[in-house]
């Protein structure tokens, strides 16, 4: 029988083939439109040709993923250079799209409904004008603002152009007055994300209510840059970013409560569905939200009705679904760090743990505290489930950050060497801290006892402690610059490592060899040629 060097994943491969496209797409960007035409062309002859044999047929969506991925890309290109508009002074009327930032002698806001030239253009744009007085205009309302009026321009492969694009923010304006014409009211759930906000600022300090809006909503705007150096320090970052981590705590809670009630399972499984896409929508539709979005349907769907769950599928159709919906999503640096951290805990992550259970084995403590002795029968029962809890949560943080470092290093130029026992430590109470973070925002906004969320000022404190001390370490971060040629070459050698890839370990070191050598030849031809 012949083995196999990895399992048939056709909704893997899709996505696969369609992030070359996406890739490709990008690529050719700068160049006339024509030359789109060629491997345009070549992909849709591939379908052809594919589709046209019986042994080939089952194929076909490869070439299919390829050519989708390039008309995704350069439509959504095309669409976005239609929106530009000529870059200079103007005055615009617009609606004030969320809160009021006033710090560091600066005002800043985003704005909808833009009027430019009698003409209402499409998306947002990202107003700053100095001074740090508190303006007389409010979200909702409508402004007529002067100043330095300019389209976010599409740099090639610029994470900040796709993170632009993604949040819908296309222009920026440096504003010289801003005058209110008319009051307004701030549409849902701009409405309730505000008045969240404002109830965590009314009844804690300005760096608690920060972290509760960051953990409740996935909003850090305006948060505070020594605030948030310290959590990026502690390698606790991605917890102020919603994503599976969030969106799977919230569905547990809810499909345990559900459980309860002994609700039949689909009817459990829609109100779930229900729920996280409110929530996902409250939090502005962020690339790690929808993954985790999509994820978890898939997940609970196949839990409640039986069916076989593959994670690293599920994965990929969330994947799918963001790149083709929001193709400059390849390059946001969020979608990158969501998508490689859910893939290295899901390849990593039981592989870390089985040496921790072996080291734990190996010093045999369970065994030499087994006795007739209850207690001492009782401690060595306790002593083996905390070992197993630490184990789960240390594999899960290394097999995230196996991944994702070479990532954090390229787009931050630094990595946080404490990030393990930030996660060993502080992680699991932060959790915690979620879960009854968003039962005390729920049931604040729904009955106005606002002032409940005062507790929230104490249950904060240990995370705000830890995350300016290790902001405070010299060391804690490393100063690291990588280049994306680095970045391939590590995650191409992380998947041949991985349980995803079928090989004995000598042919899986041979292997990997191969492939460095291999890229290193490519580099150096390509650094040869260049100079």
């Amino acid at each position: 029988m012949k083995k196999r060097i990895f399992n048939y994943r056709p909704v893997c491969i899709f996505a696969l083939f369609l992030t070359v496209g996406l890739l490709i797409g990008e690529v050719l960007y700068p160049f006339n439109k024509l030359y789109r035409l060629i491997p345009a062309v070549l992909s849709a002859l591939c379908v052809i040709g594919l589709f046209s044999f019986s042994k080939t047929r089952r194929f076909g969506y490869t070439a299919v993923a390829l050519l989708l991925g390039i008309v995704a890309m350069c439509g959504a290109n095309d669409v976005y250079d239609s929106r530009m508009v000529p870059n200079g002074h103007t005055s615009i009327q617009a609606t004030v799209d969320s809160e009021i930032v006033v710090e560091d002698g600066m005002t800043a806001f985003y704005v909808k409904d833009v009027v430019f030239d009698d003409k209402i253009l499409e998306g947002r744009a990202y107003v700053r004008v100095s001074g740090d007085d508190r303006p007389e205009f409010g979200a909702g309302d409508v402004v007529v603002i002067q100043g330095n009026f300019q389209f976010e321009d599409h740099q090639w492969f610029d994470t900040f152009y796709s993170v632009s694009v993604n949040q819908k923010t296309y222009y920026n304006m440096w504003a010289t007055t801003v005058q209110k014409v008319a009051d307004g009211k701030p549409d849902f759930p701009l409405s309730w994300q505000l008045s969240i906000k404002q109830m965590f600022y009314e009844n804690t300090d300005g760096n608690t209510a920060m972290i509760c809006q960051a953990l409740v909503l996935g909003d850090k705007f305006g948060i505070d840059d020594n605030l948030y150096d310290g959590i990026k320090s502690s390698g606790l970052a991605h917890v102020l970013a919603v994503s599976g981590l969030h969106v799977t705590a919230l569905a547990s809670a809810i499909l345990f409560l559900l459980k309860r009630t002994k609700i039949k399972p689909v009817i459990s499984f829609i109100a779930v569905a229900v729920i996280t896409f409110f929530y996902v929508m409250m939090c502005g539709f962020t690339a790690s939200s929808i993954r985790a979005f999509v994820m978890t349907p898939v997940l609970n769907f196949g839990v409640i009705m039986g069916f076989k769950y593959d994670k690293l599928s599920s994965l990929s159709l969330a994947t799918i679904l963001l790149m083709v919906f929001r193709p400059q999503s390849l390059m946001d640096v969020g979608f990158l760090l969501s998508v490689f951290a859910v893939f290295g805990i899901f390849a990593y992550q039981g592989k870390f743990k089985g040496w921790f259970v072996a080291v734990y084995d190996k010093v045999g403590l369970s065994r030499k505290l087994k006795s007739d002795n209850k207690a001492v029968d009782f401690a060595g029962k306790m002593i083996g489930k905390g070992w197993n809890r630490v184990a789960d949560i240390t594999s899960v943080s290394l097999s995230a950050n196996v991944m994702t470092l070479p990532i954090v290093a390229h787009f931050f130029k630094a990595v946080p060497v404490l990030f393990i026992l930030s996660n060993l430590l502080i992680l699991p109470y932060l959790m915690f801290i979620y879960i009854i973070l968003l039962i005390i925002t729920v049931f604040c906004q729904l009955t106005t006892l606002w002032g409940l969320s005062v507790v929230m000022q104490f249950l904060i404190l240990p995370f705000r402690l830890w995350t300016e001390f290790v902001g405070s370490i010299p060391w804690a971060n490393i100063d690291v610059n990588v280049t994306v040629f680095f970045i391939v070459a590590w995650i191409v050698s992380a998947i041949l490592c991985s349980k995803y890839v079928f090989m004995k370990r000598r042919t899986r070191v041979i292997a990997v060899a191969l492939w460095l050598a291999v890229f290193a030849s490519i580099v150096a031809t390509a650094v040869i040629f260049s100079v």
